[in-house]
């Protein structure tokens, strides 16, 4: 088939085009008409003659069974507003690229803090498992499908498992830790753990969830006690969790005075963190 100029292979106007979820990699994307309903797997085709200098050629299609693509089409499409995504239903139909901006418009209003997978289940989802035909670029989907599925049931230590992943389903395990009422002191259970991998769930924890409170504190004061070095790369994390921190906690300063000096020597990088973070928190007592 020759290339598209569009992702979507129909005669309507490129601006009902929308993408449905955005859990692919690369450029590729699964995108359908707000208009007729069509939709396809397409990946872009560019060259780049010259640094900075992207041309983009059209578009190459993939050659989806049925069941793949009723499957895939079924998920929530997306517009981009104001650095958020706003999805609408797979049914949703526009005779006017006027109407369709307007939905986006009022979906982005109803949406507003409203936790991704809220959006998903509310919207529509595929009512049944990807079929055996759906091809491996549509992964991302799957990966998804497979996320909707914790709750708050789930064991913890699998939804911080998933929370701590590099993929769409991430957010939705992070979704459903922040409906838990414990966080505080998960998070102090997971800095005082043995294992690398559980202090660094609590990283996590305090990165995204701003949990505090004094005994976290010593927890995180323990942790900084025991590093001498850097490489595990723990050291870079914790100073990384502390910049984020909010207030600063100032009562860690002697603890990370006395980690920066035993790392002086040891590992440059990690000094000079620790050091432009120290010289930050004196700036603010």
């Amino acid at each position: 088939m020759p290339l598209t100029q569009k992702p979507v292979h129909c005669d309507c106007p490129a601006e009902f085009v929308m993408s449905i979820l955005d859990t692919l990699p690369g450029d590729v994307q699964m995108a359908a008409c707000m208009k007729c309903g069509c939709s396809d797997l397409a990946d872009p085709v560019v060259s780049e003659d010259r640094p900075h200098d992207v041309q983009l050629h059209g578009y190459s299609l993939f050659d989806l069974s049925a069941e793949a693509r009723e499957w895939a089409s079924a998920w929530p499409r997306f517009a981009v507003v104001n650095d958020r995504w706003v999805y609408l239903p797979a049914h949703a139909r526009f005779e006017t690229g006027a109407e369709c901006q307007a939905a986006v418009l009022a979906a982005a209003a109803q949406q507003t803090g409203v936790m991704l997978r809220e959006k998903l289940l509310s919207l529509g989802i595929p009512a049944g498992p990807p079929p055996p035909s759906l091809p491996g670029e549509l992964a991302g989907f799957v990966e998804m499908w497979e996320g909707l599925k914790l709750n708050q049931q789930t064991p913890v230590e699998q939804l911080l498992d998933a929370a701590t992943r590099f993929n769409g389903p991430n957010r939705l395990a992070g979704d459903v830790l922040s409906q838990r009422s414990d966080l505080g002191e998960l998070a102090v259970f997971l800095f005082r753990a043995p294992e690398l991998e559980r202090r660094g769930y609590g990283r996590y924890l305090v990165k995204n969830f701003d949990v505090a409170g004094p005994e976290l504190l010593m927890a995180i004061g323990e942790c900084l006690h025991q590093l001498n070095d850097n490489r595990t790369g723990e050291l870079y994390e914790l100073c990384n969790m502390l910049a984020h921190m909010t207030p600063a906690p100032l009562t860690l300063l002697p603890a990370v005075e006395a980690v920066a000096e035993r790392a002086k020597d040891r590992d440059y990088y990690a000094h000079q963190d620790l050091v432009a973070l120290i010289e930050r928190w004196k700036a603010v007592q």
